[in-house]
């Protein structure tokens, strides 16, 4: 192999060494930038700085002691109030408990961000102090500045970064019934505690509705009577279209007697075995001519006696059924008034007046809440969130 043969081979070694290296440190550049923020916190606060927070400072002011990292939320639209839905959402507890849980899985990151807090001094929880790390300043109409504070430089750019990624991951995963909002939760758990009380009340109505109106004794009762009406008026009306038949087809007056009805109205049967009699009497060869007359009148006085009895019965069923018609109205109408006032007692109990009223109440909260969600699906769609400048 000549010289230059292993000139060339060993700048080519050197060159895809350094190429190899290059790729390797914009690969973890890219993966973890977070990791580089953490991984430079080495110095300790100054021994004679106490590594606290003033808990009861108004937002927008700062000690000395801490460092700050600014990021602008910037509503695209310039609507004031969407700034103050993402500010009431970043400051809400949700978004710190997911904001803990992203610090969380970070590890070594979250140990520094809170490392300052770390003493027996210090019993407040990891939410309040993490709370107390960021506060907000409207910039402008349009802006709104985040403030992370930090024992250091670098944990005030963590927290900022932290803040950078988990808030609109969290605004994408947003669930309708999990929102970020502080204000749609409230409206939810207030439709929750709601909606329990309305099944606890409704519960209470169904003890006093359990037996319903129309299974009450008296209803009941009322009931069974118009049965029997029923039934006895479907009989009298075929009693009528037998009669109405025989009348139409103009048949013998003595068929009748063949209706039960009629046949065991008043005196009928009894004159119709007088009538048979005397028609059998009639008939006798041996009668002499004065008794056969009298028989003759007898049988005259009796078939008008019969006739009569008949149109009697036919109007006896008539009425009959008229009356049972009538009847059954009236026991129809103290069925309804019966289950009426029933209903209306129920209708002035306590019980229902509240549960109309959480009804109402209801309706009135899911309006506000709908709304409300509708300014915050746009909100989300009109904002930025960038370090500042």
């Amino acid at each position: 192999m000549q010289t230059w043969h292993c000139i060339v081979l060993i700048a080519l070694t050197i060159g895809g060494f350094m190429y190899a290296t290059f790729l390797k440190e914009i690969d973890r550049e890219s993966e973890l930038t977070l990791e580089q923020l953490g991984s430079s916190i080495e110095t300790p606060l100054p021994a004679k700085e106490d590594p606290s927070v003033d808990f009861g400072r108004e937002q927008g002011t700062d000690s000395g002691a801490w460092a700050r990292k600014v990021l602008f939320l910037q509503a695209t639209d310039r609507k004031r109030p969407f700034l103050d839905l993402h500010q009431s959402a970043i400051a809400g507890e949700f978004f710190i408990e997911v904001l803990l849980g992203e610090l969380e899985l970070a590890g070594r990151l979250k140990e520094q961000i809170f490392s300052a807090f770390r003493s027996e001094l210090h019993s407040l929880n990891e939410a309040t102090i993490l709370k107390s790390l960021i506060s907000y300043i409207p910039e402008s109409n349009h802006i709104l500045e985040i403030i992370c504070r930090g024992h250091s430089q670098r944990t005030a750019d963590l927290l900022a970064e932290f803040i950078l990624r988990t808030y609109p991951k969290s605004l994408a995963l947003e669930k309708k019934g999990e929102p970020l909002l502080p204000e749609l939760r409230e409206s939810l758990d207030a439709m929750a505690e709601l909606e329990n009380e309305a099944g606890e009340l409704k519960l209470v109505i169904h003890e006093e509705l359990k037996e319903a109106p129309e299974d009450s004794i008296e209803v009941m009762a009322l009931q069974s009577e118009i049965v029997q009406i029923d039934q006895e008026v479907g009989s009298l009306k075929l009693y009528l279209i037998e009669i109405d038949s025989i009348h139409r087809n103009k048949e013998h007056p003595l068929n009748y007697l063949q209706v039960r009805a009629i046949a065991e109205f008043g005196k009928v049967k009894e004159l119709s075995d007088i009538l048979s009699q005397l028609k059998s009497m009639v008939e006798n060869p041996d009668l002499n001519d004065f008794t056969r007359n009298e028989v003759k009148k007898n049988i005259e006085i009796t078939s008008k006696s019969l006739e009569g009895e008949v149109v009697e019965a036919i109007e006896e069923i008539k009425f009959r059924v008229e009356t049972l018609l009538n009847k059954k109205k009236e026991l129809q109408k103290s069925v309804i008034d019966t289950i009426q006032d029933h209903r209306i007692s129920i209708s002035k109990d306590p019980a229902v007046a509240k549960l109309d009223d959480i009804r109402k109440r209801l309706a009135k909260l899911k309006n506000e809440f709908d709304e409300k969600n509708l300014e915050w699906i746009a909100a989300k769609r009109s904002f930025s969130l960038i370090p500042k400048p």
